[in-house]
């Protein structure tokens, strides 16, 4: 045998080992191609329009408008009745409670947003009813965390909407955060899911007393439960 002969042959073994190798060393945005695009030194525009996980922005001299994906902040107006009521009924809140809860958010996102920060988007389609398109993004404030995780996890927000699987993580690996985040707030009553004008439908009196008895609800048992269930598979995929 030759050495040309030997060395393809060797070649044919170490391909699939040197394509393993890429696939670990490798940006995860390098293996993502162009599909996702990373927009730095954006700056929110003041809208009246914008509210806790919709809003104009300013990335390089061009003027946006982006949705959060995986969460939904309640609307800061009435001008969707129903939307504002299918939040009211997920929240357990009457509707006017959801719409100061969606003020509140909207000045959190403000706030969070007032120094430059970093969007991460396809561009996809979210359908908003501007003149200019709108669509779906995962922005991270100036200081590194990840917008739609904290309106989340203060209770501005819930885990609901559009999912996507961004350069080096899945749908699913997201998804179950946001939840996990959701979970943690309403155990806590933070946000939307504290104490105030609560949304209680046309539940009888029972239901209604049996809610105000103190101590831990079959809910919070429940989020209890998944969580330490994802923990403990947490710790066998590891």
């Amino acid at each position: 045998m030759n050495r040309r002969t030997y060395l393809l042959r060797r070649s044919r073994h170490l391909l699939p080992i040197c394509g393993v190798l890429l696939l670990c060393i490798c940006p995860a945005s390098l293996l993502a191609g162009s599909r996702w695009k990373e927009l730095t030194d954006c700056r929110l525009i003041p809208q009246d329009y914008n509210d806790g996980d919709s809003f104009h922005v300013d990335c390089q001299g061009k003027e946006y408008i982006f949705r959060l994906y995986f969460v939904d902040a309640p609307e800061s107006d009435d001008s969707i009745p129903s939307r504002v009521a299918e939040q009211a009924a997920h929240f357990k809140k009457s509707a006017s409670r959801m719409l100061e809860v969606g003020q509140h958010a909207k000045k959190v996102t403000a706030q969070l947003l007032s120094r430059p920060f970093t969007v991460l988007t396809t561009f996809e389609d979210a359908k908003g009813r501007s003149q200019l398109p709108r669509e779906f993004a995962f922005v991270t404030t100036g200081d590194g965390k990840d917008l739609g995780e904290v309106l989340v996890s203060q209770g501005l927000a819930r885990s609901f909407g559009a999912p996507a699987s961004p350069p080096g993580k899945t749908e699913e690996e997201l998804r179950s955060k946001y939840d996990h985040l959701e979970r943690t707030a309403r155990r806590e009553r933070l946000g939307a899911w504290g104490n105030g004008d609560e949304f209680r439908g046309d539940q009888p009196a029972e239901a209604k007393a049996a809610e105000d008895k103190p101590g831990e609800t079959h809910e919070d048992f429940t989020d209890k439960t998944m969580d330490k269930l994802q923990s403990m598979t947490q710790e066998f995929v590891e």
